[in-house]
């Protein structure tokens, strides 16, 4: 598989160049550019910023159906969008990581968040749940404490929001009060959004037609749906155009297949991540469209594993809409800001806001609006930490 094997050294270089940089302050593109200069990554580089995916498959892959396996934009939404390259390099990151820092968690995503409160705990830190922070508090234009929903204040040197920059400066703060940010702020983009799809199994899908008839079920921890690059295409056209994809483009996990601590005996769960949803439907609202979109996810799993709709037991979408009500991502984007090259490195979340701290004293960002990025990587956590003690230090 020479093509394939071309199309990996090129993906795996991409992915170091920025890879090197996930636990630094967030570099400039030119910065990078130096980085490289004058060697091999040089050229990769170079097409990380002007190429796009569907140009990088075509030239790899002969057959339309493995193009189709390795088509992909992210947040980019347009494989033919130059800089998609970029896009997607940040997602093969992981092949950069210990192994051993890599896999699906027993208990579930739920597990890391407990472990890491554990830890605080025993550090000193004191946790509250179920309280929302309903906006932070300034004194003479700087960060003085949070108040909370139930109206009680709790007073602090110094705030870190996790939350995305727009609920950040917008909500949280209010735009009133620094106007001249927050108009950047509700600038930057979160328009590229995605459908969340849970089922609770009375059975595996089948999928022998695909895998033969004696698979091993453990494959079915992660499957992907994307017949053809042009179905690909579609979804994201569907998305721009505000309708609910007509092309779903499904990343399907069903963890139960490893994890059994998850189910009762013979059951199984499933996850799906959907490319690409609009924000905000063209026509009609998310409330009205969730019962069709979710019946159309169920009968399009269905064309390719006969019988699926008979051992779903039940079944819940998570709209854009829902996605922001439940955990306050603002326009449901699930990394607080589209990661694209225009919002990517030094851009992230933009010039004035890159380096975690924020032209507030004593306020500091700490979440997937600021480099890297978002998914569970902790490194933009990790980042703003360092940021704050070198402050302290000073």
């Amino acid at each position: 598989m020479p093509g394939y094997r071309r199309f990996r050294a090129f993906m795996d270089r991409a992915a170091a160049i920025l890879y090197r940089n996930f636990l630094t302050d967030p570099p400039t593109l030119a910065e990078v550019s130096a980085q490289v200069r004058g060697s091999a990554d040089e050229a990769v580089w170079d097409r990380m910023l002007t190429g796009n995916m569907s140009d990088l498959v075509d030239e790899h892959f002969a057959s339309p159906e493995v193009r189709a396996a390795f088509i992909d934009a992210q947040d980019a939404c347009d494989p033919r969008a130059p800089g998609s390259i970029l896009a997607m390099a940040y997602f093969d990151c992981d092949l950069s990581t210990d192994p051993a820092d890599l896999g699906i968690p027993h208990g579930g995503m739920g597990a890391i968040t407990a472990a890491m409160a554990r830890s605080a705990q025993a550090a000193g830190a004191e946790i509250r749940t179920g309280m929302p922070v309903a906006r932070i508090l300034l004194r003479d234009g700087s960060a003085v404490g949070v108040q909370l929903a139930d109206g009680k204040r709790i007073e602090c040197d110094t705030v870190v929001s996790d939350a995305d920059p727009k609920r950040t400066f917008l909500d949280l703060i209010g735009a009133g009060e620094l106007p001249e940010l927050a108009a950047g702020i509700s600038r930057l983009k979160s328009d590229v959004s995605y459908l969340k799809f849970h089922a609770a199994l009375d059975a595996l899908p089948d999928f022998s037609r695909y895998l033969g008839s004696r698979y091993d079920e453990k494959l079915l921890v992660q499957i992907r749906i994307c017949p053809s690059v042009e179905y690909f295409q579609r979804s994201g056209d569907d998305a721009r155009a505000g309708r609910p994809s007509s092309a779903p483009v499904m990343h399907i996990q069903i963890p139960s297949v490893l994890d059994r601590s998850l189910v009762p005996p013979d059951k199984h769960v499933m996850s799906v991540w959907v490319l690409y949803a609009p924000v905000r439907p063209r026509n009609g609202t998310w409330d009205e469209l969730r019962e069709q979109t979710g019946e159309q996810i169920i009968d399009a799993i269905g064309e390719y594993a006969p019988g699926f709709r008979e051992s779903v037991r039940d079944w819940v979408l998570f709209t854009p809409q829902e996605l922001e009500q439940r955990v306050a991502l603002t326009d449901g984007n699930i990394r607080h800001l589209d990661m694209t090259s225009a919002q990517m490195l030094a851009n992230r979340p933009n010039r004035l806001l890159s380096g975690y701290r924020t032209p507030v004293p004593g306020l500091y960002l700490c979440g997937a609006g600021t480099h890297p990025g978002g998914e569970v990587t902790g490194a933009p956590g990790h980042n703003a930490a360092h940021a704050i003690l070198r402050d302290w230090q000073h």
